[in-house]
C-alpha cells in the first residue's frame, strides 16, 4: 500500500516565526524532523511518496494519506498507530479538513473534503478523533507545546506538564540530587535566569522535583530552524554579557579541590578511554585515519590534550566563574512575551565552578560548532578529492563569529582557546553518544576540523 505524505505549508501568518522552514515537514522535533520521524515509522508494506496536493493523487487508489502537521509525541506510539491503520478494513478519517489522517480510496478523500464538515455525520468514512498522542501544529504555539514535551535532555526517562510545572523523573538519582540542589542553590544576583523548582523526592530507583515550565522556544530549535539572525544574536549575547559579568562575580563558598585545567583535562582523559572501548571505535580509529590529517584517534585526542597542557596558563589565568556547566543553545529559552533568557538544565553536582573557557566552549559548540545539526541528523559528511573530510551544515556559521568574538573580548578571552575547548567537547561527548554510529563519526570529524584550524592559526 502507497503511504502518501500531504506536505502542508506553514501558514504565512506564522511563517516568521517558525524561521527559514516553509513546511511542516522540515520542522525539527526529537532530534530529527517531522518527515524523518515518519519514514522511521513505516514498515516495508508502505511505499512512501510526498505530495503537496490531493490533485497529484489517483483518483482510484487506495491508500494512506498522512498530513504533514500531524507528528506523534513519541515514535513507539507512531508505529504502534500505523500497524493498527493497516489493519483497518474500512475508510477511516481522523483530524479535520486542514490536517488530517486517512485510509481509502483516494475518490472517496476528494468527496468528504468536499463536502466536509457535513460528511463527518453523512459519509460511508469512519470520522475518528486522533489519538491522545498525536499532535496537530497549525501555529507556532502548537509547536512550541509540543516541543515542551520532549526536552533533548538524555538525563531523564520521564517528563510531563502540570498546571505549568514540569516533572522531571529519572533512575539517574545522583543526577538528579545535583541538578535540584545546584538549582535551589542559585545566587540570588542569577535567579533571574534560571527556573524555580521544587517538590524534590526519592523514592525507591527514581528521584525527580518539579520545575517552572517555561513558555519559549529553546535556541537549538530556533538555531536548527534558522530563525537566530545575527541581530537577534547579538541581542542574546548582550543578555549573556551580564549574565557572565554576575556570574563572574560570585565567589566559592568552599576550597576548589582543581584548577579550572585540570578539570577539563581530566574529564578528557576519562572519556577518551570510555569512547576506546566503545562498539563503534574501530569504525572511528579507521575514519580519523583516512578522512582527516591525523593519523589516527590517538593521534588526534593526545594531540588536543598537549595543546590543552601548552595553554595551562592562561587558562588557569582566566580564574573561575560560576558555572551552568552545559550552556549550550538547548539549554536555553527565549521568551516572546518579554525576552527572557532562562538556562535549564545545568550540570548540576560539584562543579558549580569552572573555567569561563568552558561555558564560552559549551556556547561555541552551538553557535561556530553545529552541535545541534549534528546531533539532530541535519549535517552531512562531504568528501574533497583527496577523501578529506569535512562536515557541512548548511550554512555558514563564520558569519556569527563577529558578534561571539565581541562577547569573548568583554571577558578577556581568546577565540583560538575557546575553539581548542570546544574540540574537546565533541571528542569527549563521542560516548554520550554511543547508540548511533554516524554521530559518532561526525563528533570525532568535527573535532579534528576544529583542531585543524587551531594548529594552522
Amino acid at each position: 500500500m502507497r503511504f502518501f505524505y500531504l506536505d502542508r505549508p506553514i501558514d504565512e501568518r506564522e511563517e516568521k516565526k517558525f524561521g527559514k522552514v516553509n513546511n511542516h515537514s522540515q520542522l525539527s522535533y526529537a532530534g530529527s524532523n517531522f518527515q524523518d520521524l515518519i519514514l522511521k515509522s513505516l514498515n516495508a508494506n508502505l511505499k512512501f511518496k510526498k505530495i503537496f496536493s490531493i490533485e497529484e493523487l489517483d483518483k482510484s487508489e487506495h491508500a494512506i494519506i498522512w498530513s504533514s502537521n500531524i507528528i506523534f509525541q513519541d515514535l513507539k506510539f507512531q508505529k504502534l498507530y500505523l500497524r493498527k491503520l493497516q489493519a483497518v478494513s474500512f475508510e477511516f478519517f481522523a483530524g479535520d479538513k486542514d490536517s488530517f489522517i486517512f485510509k481509502g480510496r483516494t475518490k472517496d478523500l476528494n468527496k468528504f473534503l468536499a463536502d466536509y464538515p457535513v460528511s463527518l455525520s453523512q459519509s460511508s468514512t469512519i470520522h475518528c478523533p486522533l489519538e491522545k498522542h498525536l499532535f496537530q501544529v497549525k501555529e507556532f504555539i502548537d509547536y512550541q507545546y509540543l516541543l515542551s514535551l520532549a526536552p533533548q535532555s538524555r538525563t531523564f526517562n520521564d517528563v510531563y506538564i502540570r498546571h505549568d510545572w514540569v516533572q522531571k523523573k529519572s533512575s539517574n538519582i545522583q543526577k538528579i540530587k545535583g541538578e535540584y540542589s545546584f538549582l535551589v542553590n542559585i545566587p540570588s544576583s542569577l535567579k533571574e535566569y534560571f527556573p524555580s523548582v521544587k517538590n524534590f523526592y526519592h523514592e525507591k530507583a527514581i528521584a525527580g522535583y518539579e520545575v517552572e515550565f517555561i513558555d519559549g522556544l529553546d535556541l537549538g530549535v530556533r538555531y536548527l530552524n534558522q530563525s537566530i539572525d545575527i541581530k537577534l544574536f547579538q541581542k542574546i549575547s548582550a543578555i549573556l554579557k551580564m549574565y557572565f559579568h554576575k556570574a563572574k562575580l560570585i565567589q566559592p563558598y568552599k576550597k576548589i579541590k582543581q584548577d579550572p585545567h585540570t578539570f577539563i583535562i581530566e574529564k578528557n582523559l576519562i572519556r577518551f578511554e570510555m569512547t576506546k572501548k566503545l562498539p563503534y571505535f574501530d569504525l572511528l580509529n579507521t575514519f580519523v585515519k583516512h578522512h582527516t590529517i591525523f593519523h589516527d584517534y590517538d593521534d588526534l585526542s593526545s594531540t588536543l590534550n598537549n595543546n590543552l597542557i601548552k595553554n595551562q596558563k592562561k587558562i588557569n589565568k582566566a580564574g573561575l566563574i560560576f558555572s551552568h556547566g552545559d550552556l549550550c543553545f538547548s539549554n536555553m529559552i527565549l521568551s516572546d512575551n518579554d525576552f527572557k533568557l532562562s538556562l535549564i538544565d545545568p550540570r548540576g553536582g560539584e562543579e558549580a565552578f569552572l573555567s569561563p573557557y568552558y561555558d564560552f566552549a559549551k556556547l561555541s559548540h552551538s553557535v561556530l560548532g553545529g552541535y545541534d545539526f549534528i546531533v539532530s541528523n541535519k549535517a552531512q559528511i562531504v568528501f574533497d578529492d583527496s577523501m578529506q573530510a569535512r562536515i557541512e551544515l548548511g550554512f555558514d556559521p563564520v558569519t556569527y563569529l563577529p558578534a561571539f568574538n565581541l562577547l569573548a573580548e568583554e571577558f578577556n578571552l581568546e577565540i583560538q582557546l575557546i575553539r581548542l575547548v570546544e574540540a574537546s567537547l565533541f571528542l569527549s561527548m563521542i560516548p554520550l553518544h554511543m547508540e548511533n554510529s554516524k554521530r559518532v563519526i561526525m563528533m570525532g570529524l568535527r573535532s579534528s576540523e576544529i583542531m585543524k584550524d587551531f594548529l594552522e592559526s
